[in-house]
């Protein structure tokens, strides 16, 4: 395509330059809309301050705890064995039993990213949450001052 293709009039438009100008900025103002706010992977968003939760003291401990939570190692930690002792065999005893760990370690850590994945969202959710918890809860304060400001009068 062209540069100059670009500024040619639309056929289905008409000749009015009107028409085709706004028909531009209404593509244009489609494509210019903001898109949606998307976390990065693995990402863990920060849990609400402990202010905003001092209402409910147990939310707020459990929250902390949560984020608290370390994420899991899986690095293979291979003891030694009589096996890798011996002088020839246990050279190559200890390299097909670390191929093998490696081979198992593969999968596991295939399930451990799954499931790594899945933490990071729920503590996400958790804290989006509670943060919304937090907000409703001073909205219902708010709400409630003014009742109280209302049976007064």
């Amino acid at each position: 395509m062209v540069a100059d293709d670009l500024f040619l009039p639309n056929p289905h438009l008409g000749n009015d330059f009107a028409d085709q100008v706004e028909a531009t900025y209404q593509a244009h103002t489609v494509l210019a809309q903001p898109l949606p706010v998307i976390p990065a992977y693995g990402v863990r968003s920060a849990p609400p301050s402990p202010d905003a939760l001092a209402f409910a003291p147990t939310l707020q401990y459990h929250v902390q705890q949560f984020n608290a939570l370390p994420a899991a190692d899986t690095t293979p930690e291979l003891a030694p064995s009589a096996a890798t002792r011996m002088p020839f065999f246990g050279r190559i005893w200890a390299t097909i039993r670390s191929e093998l760990h490696n081979v198992i370690l593969f999968y596991v850590n295939r399930l451990q990213r799954t499931q790594t994945q899945q933490t990071t969202e729920l503590v996400n959710i958790i804290n989006e949450m509670s943060r919304i918890v937090a907000d409703q809860h001073a909205a219902i304060e708010q709400l409630q001052q003014e009742l109280e400001q209302f049976k007064d009068e």
